[in-house]
Parts: C-alpha cells; sequence; structure tokens
C-alpha cells in the first residue's frame, strides 16, 4: 500500500516537473495550404493540420517544456462563436487579428491577448484575365470562403447589384473564377500567387491591386492563458532565424 502511494506521489511530482500544460489551438477547417490547414492541394482531407504555419507551431512545441498546442479545426463561422464563449474547450485561435471581429470580440467582454506578429498576409480581389480592366462597380458576383470578411467592400455588396457566393472550399473558387461563373475571388496572395504557380495559370488569374485589400499579420490569441502568449512571444523572439528558414522552405519547394 505504501508503495502504491509512493509511485503515485512519484507520478504527481513528475508530472509537475515536466508535463505540459496542453493548449486546445481552434484553427480553420479549411483547405488553406500551404498555409494553413486539414486539406491538401486536392482538397483531401489530411491526417494532422498541415503547412507553414503549423510546422512553426509545432517547432514551438518542440522548442519548449512548458506548452503543448493541439490542433482542433473548426469552421469559419463556428470557431469565432466557439472560442469567445468562456465555456468552450478551446484554449487559444489562430489565425486572428486584433481589427477581425472587433464587435463580437466586444460582445463577448473577454479581454484577448494577442501573441507578436506569426505571419504576415495580404487579401485581395483576383480576377480572370479577360476582366484585367473591369471597374470595381461593374462587378456582379464575388466568390471567397465562407466566413470570411471582404474589408471595404461593404457599399458594393450592399447595393443589392453585387452577389456574394461563399464557399467552404479554397479549389471551388478557382474554378468558379476560371469558368467565368463570378467576377472576382477574394483570397490570400500567397496562396492564389502558389495556385497559379502549380497550376501554371499565373497569365489567366490576376491580382487587383487597385481593389480594396487587406493587409496585415495573423497572430495566436487567447483569455485563458497569459503566460502561453509570453512563451510564443519568446520563441517568436530567440528562433527568428529558424521561423523565417521555414518560410523559405515553403516558398521554394511548396508552389512547384
Amino acid at each position: 500500500m505504501l508503495l502504491k502511494i509512493f509511485i503515485i506521489l512519484l507520478s504527481l511530482v513528475h508530472c509537475n516537473l515536466f508535463c505540459k500544460q496542453i493548449i486546445k489551438l481552434g484553427v480553420e477547417d479549411i483547405n488553406y495550404y500551404p498555409i494553413y490547414g486539414a486539406y491538401n492541394f486536392d482538397g483531401i482531407k489530411m491526417k494532422d493540420y498541415e503547412g507553414l504555419v503549423a510546422d512553426i507551431l509545432k517547432f514551438y512545441n518542440k522548442s519548449q517544456n512548458d506548452f503543448e498546442i493541439v490542433f482542433n479545426p473548426r469552421p469559419i463561422k463556428r470557431l469565432y462563436m466557439e472560442f469567445l464563449d468562456s465555456k468552450s474547450d478551446l484554449d487559444a485561435k489562430f489565425p486572428d487579428n486584433p481589427l477581425w471581429k472587433d464587435k463580437l470580440k466586444i460582445q463577448s467582454k473577454q479581454k484577448i491577448l494577442y501573441s507578436d506578429p506569426i505571419l504576415e498576409y495580404t487579401d485581395g480581389a483576383f480576377v480572370f484575365h479577360e476582366n484585367k480592366k473591369i471597374a470595381l462597380n461593374e462587378i456582379r458576383k464575388i466568390g471567397t470562403l465562407s466566413g470570411f470578411d471582404l474589408i471595404n467592400y461593404d457599399t458594393l455588396i450592399n447595393n443589392k447589384k453585387t452577389i456574394l457566393e461563399e464557399y467552404n472550399n479554397v479549389n471551388i473558387l478557382f474554378e468558379k473564377l476560371l469558368t467565368k461563373s463570378v467576377d472576382m475571388i477574394y483570397l490570400n496572395k500567397s496562396l492564389v500567387e502558389c495556385f497559379c504557380q502549380r497550376e501554371k495559370k499565373n497569365s489567366q488569374i490576376l491580382f487587383r491591386s487597385d481593389f480594396p485589400n487587406s493587409k496585415g499579420y495573423y497572430y495566436i490569441s487567447t483569455f485563458k492563458y497569459p503566460q502561453f502568449i509570453k512563451s510564443f512571444n519568446l520563441f517568436i523572439k530567440q528562433k527568428k532565424g529558424d521561423i523565417n528558414n521555414i518560410n523559405q522552405y515553403y516558398k521554394k519547394y511548396k508552389c512547384n
């Protein structure tokens, strides 16, 4: 009996010294590969969350002994609602940005903390090459991912002359654009450039820099674990060179 008690106490002491705090990270259940996602280029579900950001976060897990990030994919619209619910089992969210869903965050009354920037992004408009000179007010159908915010397109969409079509699959958006079923799609610039490079569509899909676009950074957010944010920010500072190498690897090898 004493031996059993000793073993239990020893295991508790061992866990206090070496067990990591699990961080259930809510992530978007979309095929945004190679940036991040639960699906590959062909839209096939992968066994794990993969991509550039996933590799950075997995590298964080290996680089310290305090926290272990576990990916929890959710549909985009559901992810925010679940994350902001204090009763949710999600501990943190990626991607996030202080400017996203600001009204929803205010309503939740949660004190949300953000990590240092992880990855820069540009979201914007892409058109079929035949529409390279189309005016913004001539756009009649816009395609984007379900749950995405189209910043500075409210007036265009609310005038009832322009229809917003939302899809859960990036490949469907590319198909809709290439078959001229929509006039433009609104997506991450790096994602579209990678697709065009892989599928040899650089001359067919064009970025309209003169249309409204959104630039910023992806962050991790939480209101439950401030120490996790401190730990992750330290990782970003200390491993800046390694993180840059991961970024360069994806740019060089994953879009060919």
